[in-house]
């Protein structure tokens, strides 16, 4: 899968949604931090992460989205393991003929795209959509309950185990 190289700073000027001053800003910052150019100006408040996922879906050619206007059932965690995305921060939403739409709030994380390609032999379609929107849709669908559960079961045999060792 081919997805354009986008030059995030000049693309938010273009669209005079950070100025000139703002883009040399972030960039001093970004250099400081080592952290993406595009978080820097959300964290600097410049730009909100909505305004800058619409610019680059646009940039790249991929669709804006949002969660609510999918159907998220459980039954898509068959699509893709939960641990390669939650390691990867994708969500499948839905399979379309014989591709499987998969949502990212990184479309520039091409090697996830095309593991997930390799993982499921479908075509990946990816669109964009917030990190608040990424995460409501990983919790609908492959839960919290069952390794919330897992969990407390693991830290229960672990106490019981440091109780019979203390008490011999």
């Amino acid at each position: 899968m081919k997805l354009k190289k986008v030059r995030i700073g000049e693309l938010l000027v273009n669209k005079n949604l950070i100025s000139e001053a703002q883009h040399k800003v972030a960039l001093s910052e970004q250099a400081r931090t080592g952290k993406k150019l595009g978080e820097t100006l959300i964290e600097l408040n410049y730009i909100t992460e909505y305004e800058l996922l619409r610019a680059v879906a646009e940039q790249v050619g991929v669709s804006f989205v949002s969660i609510l206007d999918y159907d998220l059932s459980p039954d898509l965690k068959k699509l893709i393991p939960e641990q390669f995305a939650r390691k990867f921060k994708i969500i499948p939403l839905k399979i379309e003929n014989n591709s499987i739409v998969v949502a990212t709030n990184d479309p520039m994380n091409i090697d996830a795209m095309d593991e997930i390609s390799r993982l499921t032999k479908k075509n990946i379609t990816p669109v964009l959509l917030t990190t608040d929107d990424l995460y409501y849709g990983m919790e609908k669908i492959y839960g919290t309950e069952d390794r919330l559960f897992k969990i407390a079961t693991d830290v229960e045999k672990r106490l019981q185990a440091i109780f019979l060792m203390r008490t011999f």
